[in-house]
């Protein structure tokens, strides 16, 4: 036994890192520029401003880690340069990779990629209408493939120009664009050769970006919202204790209803009243949670629609007073708990009594409860102390696994419930791409579901001391 427990805690932390490598990973494909962002965040940058100088660009990036390796190693081809990951600007570096697959040696890449910033320090002196702006023109750049598109390119923006005034910086321009001209085009110098496409593994070393950022998760630092600057543990923490609290309220409410009903409905099945009871629960658990959540609603919190069943406190948590501790705030919110958790409890007891009916049906029809019967020991006293504790063994981990589920499924609660939860945050933060929130969560939920899923061998192996784990 101490074996086994000692094995399932030390897979513990794999499981953190694979855990940690999707979402990582997964952050790393959301879209959004992380340097912007950060730029429009701390007020640096307007919203929607594409021209940012480089200089600031890369001091930020580096700031951020992302003039950094991805991972500890790095599959690339033969033709890419070994420090392409310095590249930090989105546009810049599919650009690069463009060229590169495209024939384009490094050198000539590089030289390109010189060129369109000094086009972009001539364009950042140079506000006139007639310009076009920076991303228009590289895209413009990236399709330059004659040198008769980059004459006509001159061209289009000298006669947009001709009454600026400020002649010194258009012809700046306009060289600056016949010398991009001759790089794009000039494909003598280009490596048409197979070879560019052989693979070459790199090692990178600890200095990569998942490195530094998985350090910061151990010491929960997840880094900081987007949306408001503040810090994601901290945002996680306020959350959490309201979606934990209607979480353990509904799970109380599951085993109150979900325990009682199996018992009676497996000892007085044949009733009228038990049978009716069967198929309302069948029909609480076909129904989706969001439309009973819905109904609830509509018919339990408003007088619009009658009075009568207008018992329970409106949507929210009303005003939870910032200068009240965690407790107070939670007593404050817990009458506003109680219609969410009765909801979750009959979506999910219908589901935990059936279970429980039809696991108790298979042990009463057993032999050893029959031999009981036979010893004159009472069907209830049988049922209590020999076919219900049996019953249960099959159902731990549906037991133990229900409240990561719940976790997990409290996006649906919270939303139409609307309570300032962990679930509320992961909605509120996917719609806003705060990726940094909605990556933390979903490390956070996988790690609590490993967890429950130990406790849950740790309670079966105590239930059934037959088994036997190597």
């Amino acid at each position: 036994m101490l074996k086994y427990v000692l094995i399932r805690i030390l897979l513990v932390f794999p499981v953190l890192v694979m855990i940690a490598l999707s979402a990582f990973f997964l952050g790393n494909l959301a879209p959004g520029d992380k340097v912007k962002e950060y730029l429009e965040l701390y007020g640096t940058n307007s919203p929607g401003n594409e021209r940012i100088p480089a200089e600031e660009y890369q001091k930020t990036a580096k700031l951020l880690d992302l003039d950094k390796p991805l991972f500890y190693f790095s599959i690339k081809p033969v033709s890419f340069p070994d420090t392409i990951y310095k590249i930090v600007d989105p546009g810049s570096k599919r650009l690069a990779q463009e060229l590169l697959n495209g024939s384009y040696s490094w050198h000539r890449t590089s030289s390109i990629l010189k060129s369109i910033n000094r086009i972009e320090v001539i364009i950042s002196g140079y506000e006139s209408a007639g310009l076009k702006d920076l991303a228009e023109l590289k895209t413009d750049v990236s399709t330059l493939k004659t040198s008769e598109s980059a004459d006509e390119l001159k061209n289009n923006v000298s006669d947009c120009n001709r009454t600026a005034g400020n002649h010194d910086s258009l012809t700046k321009f306009k060289e600056e664009v016949g010398v991009l001209s001759v790089l794009i085009t000039d494909r003598e110098l280009n490596d048409h050769s197979f070879s560019r496409f052989l693979p070459e593994f790199l090692w990178h070393g600890k200095e990569n970006r998942f490195h530094q950022w998985f350090g910061k998760v151990l010491d929960f630092d997840f880094g900081i919202s987007i949306i408001d600057g503040r810090k994601v543990f901290d945002k996680i923490g306020e959350a959490f204790p309201l979606t934990l609290t209607y979480v353990l309220l509904a799970y109380f409410f599951t085993f109150l209803i979900a325990i009682p009903f199996g018992l009676l409905s497996s000892l007085y099945g044949k009733k009228r009243i038990m049978i009716f009871m069967e198929v309302l629960f069948s029909v609480f658990y076909s129904v989706p949670l969001f439309w009973l959540s819905t109904l609830a609603v509509i018919f339990f919190t408003t007088a619009e629609v009658t009075g009568i069943f207008n018992i329970f406190p409106s949507i929210g948590v009303g005003f939870l007073d910032p200068d009240y501790n965690l407790f107070e705030q939670i007593l404050m919110a817990f009458p506003h708990f109680l219609l969410p958790a009765f909801v979750v409890a009959f979506h999910s007891g219908a589901y935990l009594s059936l279970l429980i009916k039809r696991n108790l049906d298979k042990e009463i029809s057993s032999q050893y409860f029959i031999s009981l019967l036979a010893r004159g020991i009472s069907v209830r006293k049988a049922v209590l102390h020999h076919a219900f504790p049996n019953s249960i063994l099959p159902l731990v981990t549906v037991f133990i696994m229900g409240f990561p589920a719940a976790l997990a499924g409290s996006v649906v609660i919270e939303v139409i419930f609307n309570i300032p939860g962990m679930g509320r945050l992961l909605y509120d933060s996917l719609l806003r791409n705060d990726w940094n929130v909605v990556f933390a969560i979903v490390m956070i939920i996988g790690v609590i579901t490993y967890l429950f899923y130990i406790a849950g061998d740790l309670v079966y192996y105590f239930l059934n001391p037959k088994i036997r784990y190597t």
